[in-house]
């Protein structure tokens, strides 16, 4: 299974998983302070469900949203309708990704993206990304380094409580 296969399999449960509405809300809280006033635009990479770029448009910015998965994608754009925002979104995989023309202010890769992608994949996206980042724009990237998680024992990235009615 490829890693985009293994996304479309896992994306009926995504948001559920994540907790979609209280991550989004902690989304908005955190990506609000690297948004300088001026910014207008923004691009998310591998964008999943889409609780970053909906965070992104709540907080005033036109989006563009970029993930390899159609399943993902499937549900970000029910997710975006569900919270009243526009944003488009684009089916690619990052060291493919035509933008065109645009240009954006701030430039987002969050959740552990970054650390999917190959190395030539990983080159290609960055000098792409020099190319449409504005002057004054911000590329954020995170990436979780599962390799200094402990070897024995649990370990939870994301822990939260859920009321299921049946």
């Amino acid at each position: 299974m490829n890693n985009s296969e293994f996304y479309n399999s896992l994306s009926s449960d995504y948001d559920e998983m994540i907790n979609f509405e209280n991550s989004l809300k902690n989304k908005m809280e955190s990506l609000k302070n690297f948004i300088s006033p001026n910014y207008k635009t923004a691009l998310d990479l591998g964008c999943g469900t889409g609780v970053d770029s909906i965070a992104l448009y709540k907080l005033g910015l036109s989006v563009d949203a970029v993930d390899h998965s159609r399943g993902m994608l499937e549900i970000a754009e029910k997710n975006a309708d569900k919270h009243e925002s526009k944003i488009n979104f684009i089916h690619s995989g990052l060291g493919e990704l035509n933008l065109e023309n645009k240009s954006y202010d701030f430039i987002v890769t969050l959740g552990n993206t970054i650390a999917n992608i190959d190395n030539d994949e990983l080159n290609k996206l960055l000098a792409n990304l020099k190319e449409h980042l504005n002057e004054s724009g911000t590329i954020l990237i995170q990436l979780i380094n599962y390799a200094k998680l402990p070897m024995n024992g649990e370990y939870i990235l994301n822990k939260f409580k859920t009321r299921i009615s049946l």
